[in-house]
C-alpha cells in the first residue's frame, strides 16, 4: 500500500463506496497491456512518452468524462506512484472526479478496457500545474 492508495480508500469510505482495486497479479498484466498500447519505453509518467497523436485539453473546471472520447461505465484507473506494480481500480468516471478533487497530487491514466483510448491527467492541488497538464487523451 501506498499514501496514495490509502488516500483513495479514504475518499471511497468518505463516500460509502467501495473501489475495486486489481489484485497485483491484475494490475500487472492491465497495466503492462495498457503501457504497450500507448506508451514507448519506461519514462517516470506515462504521458511523458505516449506513442501516438494525443490532444491536450485544460481540465480546470472540466470533468473526466466531458473529455472521453466514448461513454463507459467503467474502466482502467492506473495510478502512477512508486511501488514495483502500480495500483490499479476499476472505476467510473464519477469515481475518478472524486478522487480527482480530493485535492493530493495525483497522477494517473484512465484506460479504456479495450484500449482503444486513454485519458492522463497530472493532478496537482495548484491550479496552475494543472492548467499546463490538463487532460491528455491518446485514442487508438
Amino acid at each position: 500500500m501506498s499514501e496514495l492508495t490509502d488516500m483513495i480508500d479514504e475518499v471511497a469510505a468518505e463516500h460509502g463506496r467501495a473501489f475495486r482495486r486489481c489484485i497485483d497479479a491484475e494490475a500487472a498484466e492491465i497495466a503492462q497491456r495498457a503501457r504497450a498500447a500507448f506508451v514507448i519505453g519506461n519514462p517516470r509518467v506515462w504521458w511523458l512518452a505516449l506513442n501516438g497523436p494525443w490532444t491536450r485539453q485544460s481540465s480546470v473546471g472540466v470533468p473526466i468524462d466531458a473529455v472521453l472520447p466514448s461513454s463507459c461505465a467503467t474502466a482502467w484507473f492506473i495510478v502512477e506512484d512508486a511501488t514495483p506494480i502500480l495500483p490499479v481500480y476499476e472505476l467510473s468516471p464519477s469515481e475518478v472526479e472524486l478522487i480527482r478533487c480530493a485535492g493530493p497530487a495525483l497522477e494517473f491514466n484512465y484506460v479504456e478496457k479495450q484500449l482503444r483510448w486513454m485519458v492522463s491527467m497530472s493532478a496537482r492541488p495548484d491550479s496552475k500545474t494543472e492548467v499546463r497538464s490538463g487532460w491528455r487523451l491518446m485514442s487508438q
